[in-house]
């Protein structure tokens, strides 16, 4: 795993993955809540064009959510540890799909 420093246009501070036989087991970021808001809205926009796109209902942006994110958050940070990719680890699969419940293209 190997941080970088924030650049212009970063969503992150840092970003780093942590691999078990070559496939994404986790993933661990520390977030700028500077540029959250603006990264939130894009993907929320991303996503309603998408599912109106697949002919799947389109819920509305969380404006509270943006306006909260706006107000400025203190910098946070996560880990993901992917259940999904552990299970593939442990059943031996050879691709996600063949452990997940639904494929993305059924959301």
């Amino acid at each position: 795993m190997h941080p970088r420093p924030l650049q212009r246009g970063d969503a992150f501070l840092d970003r780093r993955v942590a691999r078990e036989e070559g496939h994404e087991a986790a993933a661990a970021r520390r977030d700028a809540g500077r540029l959250e808001r603006l990264r939130q809205r894009a993907r929320f926009e991303a996503d309603q064009a998408t599912r109106r796109a697949r002919g799947k209902p389109v819920y509305p942006i969380d404006e509270r959510l943006l306006a909260a994110l706006a107000e400025g958050l203190p910098p946070s940070a996560g880990i993901a540890l992917g259940v999904d990719r552990l299970i593939m680890l442990a059943t031996g699969a050879a691709t996600i799909d063949e452990v997940l419940t639904f494929a993305a293209g059924e959301l």
